[in-house]
């Protein structure tokens, strides 16, 4: 399992370190048991590698770049982002939510299916229908699947569950990223987090301020106060 796992936040609606540039998007490098995952590459890379250089955030070390879902605000810095491994002379494995135009050579899975990067790391697989989506799993030894969320627009209950599933578990530990939900929802998703015993969360990107404040509220000393520039370490 992974004893210790490194969250730097290079893009978010929201700064959290002075000097970065937030813009509305999404993309969080992993470091999880030396294995270095980009998760989401927001719309646009020029972004990212300025706000890695501010924070110093390893982001040549990258072997994956997953995907959550194909729109703009995750997937658009997609291509400038491959051009830029490909500079560096790294093979960067890209898993995808579903099929799109990639540069030709680009080494990539369509994760239909869970797609195991290494040991207790992996994707939940594609869920939903309408938009269709992939969240990223670290299994932290100790405490139990921490889960990367783009948008979650197939449900957080279906993620959490899809999670538990494939896991053996009945509790998530963490659950870090967009929630896609207003104050209004937050209420029904605190439910949801009690269901599965979230211990840890860091609504970002696409979760409403007014949820956020709720969820800083219900979740003191467990709450992630995500933002661009943020450097978390989670073991």
């Amino acid at each position: 399992m992974v004893d210790r796992v490194e969250l730097w936040f290079l893009a978010d609606n929201r700064v959290a370190v002075p000097g970065t540039i937030s813009t509305w998007g999404l993309s969080i490098l992993v470091n999880a048991y030396g294995k270095y995952i980009l998760f989401d590459t927001d719309s646009r890379w020029d972004i990212i590698e300025y706000n890695a250089r501010v924070i110093n955030a390893p982001i040549d070390r990258v072997e994956y770049i997953v995907i959550s879902h194909l729109h703009g605000d995750h997937a658009g810095g997609l291509r400038r982002a491959i051009k830029y491994y490909r500079g560096l002379g790294r093979i960067t494995h890209i898993i995808l939510p579903e099929k799109t135009r990639v540069p030709h050579g680009t080494l990539y899975t369509v994760g239909e299916n869970p797609v195991f990067i290494k040991d207790n790391v992996l994707t939940t697989g594609v869920l939903g229908h309408g938009i269709r989506e992939q969240a990223l799993i670290v299994d932290i030894r100790g405490k139990g699947p921490l889960v990367l969320v783009g948008c979650s627009h197939p449900g957080i209950e279906n993620i959490l569950k899809r999670t538990t599933m494939l896991l053996g578990t009945n509790s998530v530990y963490g659950l870090i990223g967009g929630y896609h939900i207003s104050g209004y929802e937050a209420y029904n998703v605190l439910y949801v987090l009690e269901k599965y015993n979230v211990e840890l969360i860091g609504p970002a990107h696409c979760t409403g301020d007014d949820a956020i404040d709720i969820f800083r509220q219900e979740f003191k000393g467990r709450f992630i106060a995500a933002g661009t520039g943020l450097h978390a370490v989670i073991d």
